[in-house]
């Protein structure tokens, strides 16, 4: 289930980073909820690890990362 999880998150950083993302983006709250789901999905040390203190921290930053890539692609 791991490896499930961490290549599922690898292809989406890789979409991502390419421009390539879905129209979920589109809809911060869709987004979000996504982005709950996989905190969910994380055991709870790796969220240490990643210096995360709260499951909202975690969203919040990864949501501005992915939206702010999205507008800088947008912009090219």
């Amino acid at each position: 289930a791991a490896c499930g999880l961490a290549r599922k998150l690898a292809v989406a950083i890789w979409y991502a980073l390419n421009g390539l993302l879905p129209s979920v983006v589109e809809d911060e709250t869709a987004l979000k909820k996504k982005l709950g789901t996989i905190y969910c999905g994380v055991r709870p040390e790796t969220i240490k690890v990643l210096d995360y203190n709260s499951r909202r921290s975690f969203i919040e930053d990864f949501a501005l990362a992915i939206l702010t890539q999205q507008l800088w692609k947008g912009a090219s």
